[in-house]
């Protein structure tokens, strides 16, 4: 996910991205988490619906992501 990401944000310069490391179910309920690895964008979980497996999405869906999210790079 970390690489895939790098390659998306690249047209992103200025992004910041906080990493966290999430030990327990409850704590990742608290940050609206549903799978793993899990990429939140403005705090929604823009990949993963609740109750499914996760996975890291492609560079192309990140990119998509981030346009559908922040607008144009």
């Amino acid at each position: 996910m970390r690489q895939r990401l790098a390659q998306a944000l690249a047209e992103h310069p200025g992004a910041i991205v906080p990493s966290r490391v999430i030990d327990d179910a409850a704590e990742a309920a608290r940050w609206g988490m549903h799978g793993s690895p899990t990429l939140l964008i403005n705090g929604v979980d823009v990949f993963t619906a609740p109750g499914s497996a996760g996975g890291a999405p492609s560079v192309a869906a990140l990119r998509e992501a981030l346009r559908r999210t922040t607008g144009p790079a």
